[in-house]
C-alpha cells in the first residue's frame, strides 16, 4: 500500500563487490538481534513486511520504533549494509493534490491505479502516500476542488523526480476519473 511506504526501508549491501543483499544474511542478523534479547515490540507490515527487488530488499515497519531499530540493527551487521528511509533512498519529492474521493476509489491504492491508467507514463511504484485529509469545503484558503459531488480529499504525497516531470509536462495536471486534478510540487 502506498502509505506503508512511508516506514519502508531499503536495505542496500555495501562491498561494491556484492551482487545484492543475501536475504539469508539480513534475516539471520536480525533473528540473533532479537534472540539476544536486544528488541522492543516490533511490528512490520502484515500486507508485505519484506521483499526483494534489484539486488536489494525492502522491510516495511508498521511504527516509529521498529522504524528506528531496523536502522540501527542493520547498521549493526559485520557485513556493512545500510539501512535507508525509501523516501531518501530514492530522492522522493513533495507533492499535494487534491481527489474526489468515489466508491470505487476508497483505499489509496485504487487512487494511484486509476492515475496509472488514465495517463501515460504515470507510475506510482515510487510514490509515497503521507497524508489523506478531508478538504472542508467552508474554508476560504483551499484551491478549486475538481468537483462537488463527492466530498474531496487533500493527498500529501511524495514521488519520483521521472513522475513529477511527466506532470510538469502536462501543465501540473493528471486525468483522475472524470476530473482534472493540479498537482502542487513543494519547493526545494
Amino acid at each position: 500500500m502506498p502509505e506503508d511506504r512511508k516506514l519502508a526501508l531499503i536495505i542496500t549491501d555495501d562491498d561494491p563487490a556484492s551482487d545484492g543483499v543475501k536475504t539469508e544474511t539480513v534475516l539471520g542478523h536480525l533473528f540473533q538481534v532479537i534472540e539476544n534479547g536486544e528488541a522492543p515490540m516490533l511490528r512490520f507490515s502484515e500486507c508485505v513486511p519484506m521483499a526483494l527487488f534489484c539486488g536489494k530488499m525492502v522491510i516495511v515497519c508498521e511504527d516509529e520504533v521498529t522504524f528506528k531499530w531496523t536502522i540501527c540493527a542493520i547498521n549493526t551487521m559485520c557485513q556493512p549494509h545500510t539501512a535507508t528511509p525509501f523516501i531518501k533512498f530514492y530522492n522522493l519529492i513533495r507533492a499535494t493534490t487534491i481527489v474526489p474521493v468515489t466508491p470505487f476509489c476508497k483505499p489509496s491504492c485504487e487512487i494511484f491505479r486509476f492515475l496509472e491508467v488514465q495517463n501515460e507514463g504515470i507510475v506510482t511504484d515510487k510514490w509515497v502516500l503521507m497524508q489523506r485529509c478531508g478538504l472542508d469545503p467552508c474554508a476560504c484558503t483551499n484551491p478549486m476542488p475538481p468537483q462537488n459531488i463527492f466530498d474531496n480529499e487533500v493527498i500529501e504525497l511524495y514521488m519520483d523526480q521521472e513522475s513529477k516531470c511527466i506532470i510538469e509536462s502536462t501543465c501540473s495536471k493528471l486525468k483522475f476519473i472524470y476530473w482534472t486534478i493540479e498537482f502542487k510540487f513543494e519547493c526545494s
